[in-house]
């Protein structure tokens, strides 16, 4: 099943997961709901046809990497399990049928936004593997990481809210990520960033931004995003402190 590759080769435990959801799922539910105008039930079946779309297409990225990443010198090999003709083989066509099978039951498959983007990932996440100088993959790096984000919601939105979607996406999601990308490849030296305060005065410090593209966009979702993040990070560093001193 599409998502089972992922939660078993990337996810490391509950923690990773809970993470996840928080900073990226229901953010982007909250889009759905906010900049989508559809209830929550809506938003739930719209989010969780998208997301089974997206990484049913994601995960063809993630098996090509581990297969390539692990022939090459000191690549790492995230997956242990079966990487057979037949296996492979399976992997591909339960993929393609289910990201078929759902752009033809919701009509995104005639929406050429969503088509688009499908493409756009299939190509960032090639262009992705096939380069393998760590500088020049974090431009793809950083499209992957606003691609995750958008193209689960991307077939449930006008195009005309797209903009301020990938916008609020780029600055609250993908930039705490792209740090961290620069970081764990010794392109960029952050002594703190694995602190849970980090996060958080990033997130801060992001506020004066957040505030102005609120009032360009005429609509408070920029600042509600950022707000639930803020408490999130603001929440994780408090649990931390306690942790130090019990």
């Amino acid at each position: 099943m599409p998502g089972g590759y992922f939660l078993l080769s990337r996810v490391k435990g509950a923690q990773d997961l809970i993470y996840l959801i928080a900073t990226s799922f229901l953010p982007a539910w909250w889009m759905l709901v906010r900049l989508g105008g559809q209830g929550m039930i809506e938003a739930t079946t719209n989010f969780v046809l998208g997301y089974l779309a997206f990484i049913a297409v994601y995960e063809l990225g993630y098996l090509a990497n581990d297969l390539f990443d692990a022939r090459r010198p000191g690549g790492r090999k995230r997956w242990s399990g079966a990487s057979g003709t037949a296996f492979v083989t399976a992997f591909i066509i339960l993929r393609v049928g289910v990201w078929t099978l759902i752009g033809w039951a919701t009509g995104w498959i005639l929406d050429p936004v969503w088509l688009a983007a499908t493409a756009c990932l299939a190509v960032v996440f090639a262009l992705h593997n096939l380069i393998e100088a760590t500088a020049p993959r974090s431009a793809t790096f950083v499209q992957l990481g606003l691609l995750r984000f958008i193209v689960p919601i991307i077939g449930a939105l006008e195009p005309a809210r797209l903009p301020l979607a990938m916008l609020v996406a780029l600055l609250l999601y993908v930039y705490l990520r792209w740090l961290a990308y620069l970081d764990s490849k010794d392109l960029l030296r952050i002594a703190d960033r694995r602190q849970p305060r980090f996060a958080l005065v990033q997130m801060l410090l992001l506020g004066p931004i957040v505030a102005l593209i609120t009032l360009i966009a005429a609509t408070t979702l920029p600042l509600e995003i950022w707000s639930l993040l803020t408490l999130l990070y603001l929440s994780r560093q408090a649990l931390d402190e306690r942790r130090s001193r019990a």
